[in-house]
């Protein structure tokens, strides 16, 4: 537990982050096989743009500097190298096989058999 939130940002990860929310999603669409239809889809890929978001904002209010803060305007984000490529691959993740319904059945079908 860092004392300062910044700190916590700054050393943040994103191959250990994508990985994990990878992980969480594969796992219950694994876990719901026939189920998975486009309403829990949808909801998957809202609640990785959820937590997209929640880490941005999160460092936008928490994890910038202060100088940081001051050079940029209200409307931009300025990221750490570290997690420059997050908004990207939450992106990819979302237009990928496994978050999208009529390959993601294609895919378990041919997993189960």
């Amino acid at each position: 537990v860092a004392p300062v939130a910044s700190i916590s940002f700054g050393s943040m990860d994103f191959g250990t982050l994508a990985c994990r929310w990878l992980r969480d999603i594969a796992t219950r669409v694994r876990e719901q096989k026939e189920a998975v239809g486009e309403e829990v889809l949808i909801q998957l890929r809202q609640e990785l743009v959820d937590k997209c978001t929640a880490v941005l904002v999160g460092h936008r209010q928490y994890g910038a500097s202060v100088q940081a803060k001051a050079s940029a305007s209200p409307s931009q984000l300025l990221l750490p190298d570290k997690l420059s490529l997050l908004p990207l691959f939450v992106m990819s993740l979302i237009k990928s096989p496994l978050l999208r319904s009529s390959l993601s059945r294609r895919a378990i079908a041919a997993g189960a058999g």
